[in-house]
């Protein structure tokens, strides 16, 4: 720990910049309790840490994948002209997007029935 701290530029490049390094905060903490020369109060104060920063981690990995599926809703809406009179609301929430090969038909290996 000693180290870190008398790195500056390593400690400040892990504060820098927080939501760049918002992953790598875990794996600080973590390195923290295991290799630091502490009492235990001190690694119990790190480990509530690593946990709050894996927690914080999770909720905005959750809410950037959900503001991606909003922008692929919306493409999706202005690349179809015709929805038949389907509301696109009514499908439910988007839980994954991107380019998929499906096969048309029952003959697989023919490059004819694949559409991606």
């Amino acid at each position: 720990m000693r180290q870190m701290v008398e790195a500056p530029n390593t400690l400040y490049s892990f504060l820098m910049k927080p939501m760049q390094r918002i992953s790598k905060y875990p794996m600080l903490l973590g390195e923290l309790h295991d290799k630091g020369d502490l009492d235990e109060e001190r690694k119990a104060d790190l480990l509530e840490g690593k946990h709050a920063a894996i927690s914080i981690l999770e909720s905005t990995n959750a809410a950037i994948h959900r503001e991606e599926c909003a922008e692929a809703v919306q493409e999706l809406k202005n690349r179809v002209e015709d929805w038949k009179g389907h509301r696109v609301e009514g499908f439910g929430e988007l839980l994954l997007h991107g380019n998929f090969t499906v096969l048309k038909g029952d003959v697989p290996n023919t490059k004819d029935q694949e559409r991606e």
